[in-house]
């Protein structure tokens, strides 16, 4: 997978960046075969999946934020701390925020019940710290987005939650 990978993703992000409607098939194909068991594989899809939504339209954020998020959530509570970690980071990045707050009362419960079985069950110290500081960020963006959503975005916007809540090990 590693000789043909980055040349296979170029083409992809091209082809979406052509007919932006292919990136809504694209990531449900990606999320469709997502590999079980090689955390490689894994590691390298959210990736993917974090590029995709930073060059996919915005009105096709709603469509895929309840199934991205939903599958990094899964990811957040693999037992592969490289996977757990990785996904943890998808927090960081400004799009993948927005593209969550597109859908934010559905997603929120979902992402936030992950993290609590990640701070109660996962092994690893590492990723029970990270989710333990994302989970605060969550916590806030919550108080400031669910009881006036529409202030979120002209009054907080993602970009001040994720230099807010650099959720990085210190």
């Amino acid at each position: 997978m590693q000789v043909y990978y980055k040349q296979l993703a170029y083409c992809v992000y091209q082809f979406v960046e052509k007919e932006p409607m292919l990136g809504i098939n694209i990531v449900r194909g990606i999320l469709r075969y997502w590999p079980v068991t090689n955390c490689q594989k894994e590691v390298l899809l959210i990736g993917e999946l974090e590029e995709l939504v930073e060059i996919m339209e915005p009105e096709q954020h709603r469509i895929l934020a309840l199934l991205l998020c939903t599958q990094i959530t899964k990811c957040l509570n693999s037992w592969n701390s490289q996977v757990a970690e990785r996904a943890l980071y998808v927090w960081n990045n400004e799009q993948f925020v927005k593209m969550a707050s597109q859908d934010i009362e559905v997603v929120f419960p979902i992402v936030v019940e992950g993290m609590e079985k990640n701070l109660k069950w996962h092994w690893s110290g590492s990723v029970r710290q990270l989710t333990e500081m994302s989970r605060k960020c969550w916590k806030k963006w919550n108080q400031v987005s669910t009881p006036a959503r529409h202030l979120f975005s002209e009054h907080f916007p993602a970009r001040h939650l994720v230099n807010i809540c650099k959720c990085r090990a210190g």
